[in-house]
């Protein structure tokens, strides 16, 4: 009688493969968000970061404005792509720092299905509970980076990502 060592082994293998992927859906599964970050394509942005990458990221903007900053600290410039803007504010050593992100249209949404014209039921089963209103608007906030929703009629007319405020 002649064994079948070769069966024996794609079983083992295909069980531990099955195990590695169960623990790795659990590790992940696990793992908790410490900022609020949009995506595009491949791109993802975090408010805060090097501005460098992520325009590499996400090639050429349609347009570009540049302008003094509001608070006078600098010079601002706003990309512009087809449904968002990032505006971005250079610092002291001329290196752009991603300031905020605004969604403008219902064609981009964020990473958890959040898009223009959702409803706040939408947005509490998707973010929770968590946030801070007033006047229409909810401020999630995680770790640096804030969230804001607007709400009109309780349907989401705007969505910003930004650096939480310090206070």
């Amino acid at each position: 009688m002649k064994k079948n060592v070769g069966t024996g082994k794609k079983v083992v293998t295909a069980v531990l493969l099955s195990a590695a992927i169960v623990a790795g859906s659990f590790a992940a599964f696990g793992a908790k968000k410490s900022a609020y970050t949009f995506q595009s394509g491949g791109a993802k942005i975090t408010c805060g970061q090097s501005a460098k990458g992520a325009l590499n990221s996400l090639g050429k903007a349609d347009k570009v404005i540049v302008q003094e900053s509001v608070q006078g600290n600098g010079k601002e410039r706003i990309y512009s792509f087809k449904g968002f803007e990032l505006c971005t504010l250079s610092e002291n050593n001329g290196a752009q720092k991603v300031q905020s992100i605004c969604i403008l249209d219902k064609n981009v949404s964020t990473p958890e299905g959040i898009r223009l014209g959702a409803t706040r039921e939408a947005v509490e089963k998707a973010y929770g509970r968590g946030f801070r209103e007033e006047e229409g608007v909810l401020y999630y906030t995680l770790g640096d980076t804030e969230l804001k929703i607007y709400l009109t009629n309780d349907v989401v007319d705007g969505i910003e990502y930004l650096i939480a405020d310090e206070s």
